[in-house]
């Protein structure tokens, strides 16, 4: 948020462990949010389908709870082509995946998701 305020820039992370504060405050705010359902194509995964939804306005705290700002986030869930959950390869199913953005969020939700994958 920093970044943004000062020198103009954006970031799209990853926040990749469901223990996260900013993870709890993401799924609070999800409640609200419609998934939508599309279908990527991975050379690594095949094709893949992908639900996701976007929620606006996340306020990430610190450790003592303070609000340290707004960032907006893109919640994504995978599966196969038959709608079941992608396994990893320590053989678990894939965790739900928690972007975490600075640009407004487009109508769309993969497109932020997108812009992870072309980092």
């Amino acid at each position: 948020m920093e970044l943004r305020r000062k020198y103009g820039i954006d970031i799209v992370t990853r926040a990749q462990h469901e223990g996260l504060e900013v993870v709890d405050d993401i799924e609070t705010a999800l409640k609200e949010a419609t998934f939508e359902e599309t279908t990527e194509e991975h050379s690594r995964l095949g094709a893949t389908r992908v639900w996701a939804a976007a929620v606006e306005d996340v306020p990430p705290y610190d450790d003592k709870r303070k609000p340290l700002g707004q960032v907006n986030a893109v919640v994504a869930d995978e599966a196969d082509e038959n709608g079941k959950r992608l396994i990893g390869e320590d053989g678990k199913e894939r965790p739900r995946l928690y972007y975490v953005t600075t640009p407004p969020l487009t109508k769309r939700a993969y497109r932020t998701r997108a812009l992870y994958h072309q980092r």
